[in-house]
């Protein structure tokens, strides 16, 4: 971008607070609210000049976790189970301009879930490992300048700004840098397209090799 000449500076507070509690020898339960922040920066590529936004701020992630964690059966197995809600303000997402991604902020994203981990040693050779997260929600609560996908239909006509795009509408803005007409997607309120369900499973099995070899890993 030529004659690009600004600056910033940015602060930021992070840290996390923890209540916990044992509620017996083998469980622990607890809350925390935690808050966190990425950096802001500028977009200096030939996308900046389609999306029109060379500046973009600092995302501010908020959560607050409840959650359990247990040992069972004679500490053989542990298990992990947790309810969480994530706000992410001003969150630094990658619009598709049609030859490239441009970085820029959306207003609010919001995330709530759960997830359940485990761990288990049925014998002395073989360690079983997993998890699952199952997501309630994970939308935009406010995002009126994302990218229009493919084949979505353009409204007719110009709009003053992209907060006057109806939510999931793909509308006709003017680019304030470059004075010509570019589509956007007001995405309030809409579904972030978040897999609901993920999970995953490992194992190791260790078996001896001789006394003094050590274990085979598989």
């Amino acid at each position: 971008v030529p004659n690009f000449t600004r600056n910033r500076s940015e602060n930021n507070l992070s840290g996390n607070f923890i209540i916990a509690y044992d509620a017996s020898e083998d469980t622990n339960v607890y809350a925390s609210w935690s808050r966190g922040f990425k950096a802001g920066g500028f977009n200096l590529s030939a996308n900046a000049s389609i999306t029109g936004v060379y500046e973009f701020e600092p995302e501010i992630a908020t959560n607050i976790e409840l959650g359990l964690k247990t040992k069972l059966f004679d500490n053989s197995t542990r298990l992990n189970v947790a309810v969480f809600k994530q706000d992410l303000k001003d969150f630094q997402e990658n619009i598709f301009t049609g030859s490239g991604f441009g970085l820029a902020n959306a207003g609010k994203v919001s995330l709530k879930g759960a997830e359940v981990e485990f761990a288990t040693r049925p014998n002395q050779y073989l360690t079983l490992g997993g998890g699952l997260t199952y997501m309630f929600e994970s939308k935009y609560d406010s995002f009126t300048a994302n990218s229009c996908y493919p084949a979505q239909t353009v409204d007719a006509g110009i709009y003053a700004n992209a907060a006057s795009v109806p939510s999931g509408h793909c509308g006709r803005i003017i680019n304030v840098t470059t004075g010509l007409p570019i589509t956007v997607q007001n995405s309030s309120g809409k579904d972030r397209n978040t897999p609901e369900l993920t999970a995953n499973l490992n194992g190791q099995l260790a078996v001896p090799v001789g006394n003094n070899l050590g274990f085979l890993n598989a």
